[in-house]
């Protein structure tokens, strides 16, 4: 399930399909599977495959950091250090994402 949904989020040996890959990441993560929690956090944060809301993806990405997934550790940390906003754009990341979105070294 999580493999492929990251096949398709990232269009690898199918076509990129941000709103299939969230229903597959969203079917890992009632299954407690860290990285489909990261992952779905981060499709909410872009808007990409499901609508754009930081408070689901803040929430996805604190059960990511719970089950161990260092970057959303650190991206939940300092989401509720400097509040909202900021936590936000913080959670987006940037050159961690790609990396990391595997489990990734961070």
């Amino acid at each position: 399930m999580f493999a492929y949904a990251m096949m398709l989020a990232e269009g690898q040996g199918v076509d990129k399909d941000h709103v299939a890959a969230a229903r597959y990441f969203e079917a890992a993560a009632v299954h407690r599977h860290a990285l489909a929690n990261y992952n779905l956090a981060l499709l909410f944060l872009r808007g990409e495959g499901k609508p754009e809301n930081p408070y689901r993806a803040f929430m996805h990405m604190q059960f990511a950091a719970e089950a161990g997934v260092a970057v959303a550790q650190v991206r939940s940390r300092h989401a509720l250090c400097d509040g909202h906003r900021h936590g936000t754009q913080r959670l987006r990341g940037g050159a961690l994402d790609r990396q990391s979105r595997r489990g990734g070294a961070s």
